[in-house]
């Protein structure tokens, strides 16, 4: 049986699998609605820099979750 908790917890330990800096972009832009500047100012990196991470982990994140059809068929707003 599936439960709503179980997903949740597989879908934060594939998060955990990323990075620091591809966690913290994804979760900053994403979650908390940061602007690119902002992230960037947090990261000490550039807006463009924090944006490749960004493309990184949604393609790592892509590939752990191609096997769930709802979640490898989502697009990702572009801000």
């Amino acid at each position: 049986e599936k439960t709503a908790g179980g997903s949740r917890n597989r879908y934060r330990a594939v998060l955990d699998r990323l990075t620091f800096y591809e966690k913290a972009v994804v979760t900053w832009f994403y979650l908390d609605g940061a602007t690119w500047e902002q992230i960037s100012g947090r990261l000490n990196y550039s807006p463009r820099q924090c944006r490749n991470i960004r493309d990184k982990a949604l393609d790592r994140l892509t590939s752990w979750f191609s096997a769930n059809k709802a979640i490898f068929t989502f697009k990702f707003p572009e801000k």
